[in-house]
């Protein structure tokens, strides 16, 4: 069987990424390719796209996924990177450069970011990788917590394979961090646990952990904001990706807990309130 014949009886991109992946070639040279494929490679290959079909994210099957452009491992212990994620980075590295202008005019000042809750690290290693080919690099600290020593394993792979420098600690939230930080991202198991449920068969896989508290009110969200003060510098910044129904539960709780902050809500590309940048020592709005 020849690699477009392969291609023809499994019409689909899961079965081009497959190939190209075995065969390690781009996608564009798999299609301008037609050399005849071993048994051994049509049998890996099927064996793949089986997984595939009964349910196994293909991720996990390829052991990587592509974020802000990099490609990090992953695996059961972590949580698969999704696109939507990826405006935490965009607004964390636009923060910490202009927060770095400042600091830039005073003497050995440092910049500090924390990501809390980093699974496979792509928050925290894409901030590192994209700051570090600033024309003039930030004088910057990044931490990255997570409770899962699985999960902080393949964080510091992807972080060794991408030669960024962060540090990464076994923390639930922010019990094991010391210090205050000028930029703090978080994207937290906020699904609540009925809605878990209802989509179990799409998310079986991932760690369960890295989803859901197990709540249905959000618990998760209360217990970072009350802790989020011992740790953010003044006119700081933390960044959330929360649950597109918690907006509301989420004004709450902070105008409880931080009736002095500053909170704005971001939708996502598909309309949905997916995101909240809270600043430190501003009025709520």
């Amino acid at each position: 069987m020849t690699i477009q014949a392969f291609l023809k009886k499994h019409h689909s991109n899961e079965a081009t990424d497959i190939l190209a992946y075995l065969l390690g070639l781009e996608k564009t040279q798999l299609f301008l390719s037609d050399q005849k494929m071993t048994n051994k490679l049509i049998m890996r290959a099927e064996t793949m796209l089986q997984k595939y079909k009964s349910g196994i994210p293909l991720a996990y099957i390829l052991g990587d996924k592509y974020f802000y452009g990099l490609k990090l491992k992953v695996n059961k212990h972590v949580l698969i990177p999704r696109p939507e994620t990826e405006w935490l980075v965009e607004r964390a590295i636009t923060g910490l450069r202009v927060k770095g202008v400042g600091y830039s005019k005073r003497r050995n000042a440092q910049l500090r970011m924390l990501d809390i809750g980093t699974g496979s690290g792509c928050i925290a290693i894409s901030i590192a990788h994209a700051l570090a080919l600033n024309p003039k690099p930030l004088t910057l600290k990044i931490t990255a917590s997570d409770i899962s020593n699985k999960a902080l394993k393949v964080a510091r792979t992807n972080a060794k394979i991408h030669k960024v420098d962060v540090k990464f600690i076994k923390s639930d939230l922010f019990n094991n961090i010391r210090g205050k930080f000028d930029v703090i991202t978080a994207n937290l198991p906020y699904v609540p646990q009925g809605m878990y449920e209802l989509l179990y068969n799409n998310l079986k896989y991932e760690p369960r952990i890295a989803i859901t508290d197990g709540g249905e009110v959000w618990d998760i969200y209360h217990k970072f904001f009350k802790q989020l003060p011992k740790h953010l510098k003044p006119n700081g910044t933390a960044l959330l990706e929360i649950d597109d129904g918690s907006k509301n539960d989420i004004q709450k709780m902070l105008k409880h807990l931080l009736p002095s902050w500053k909170a704005k809500f971001y939708r996502d590309l598909g309309g949905l309130w997916r995101y909240v940048e809270i600043n430190k020592k501003t009025a709520i709005s």
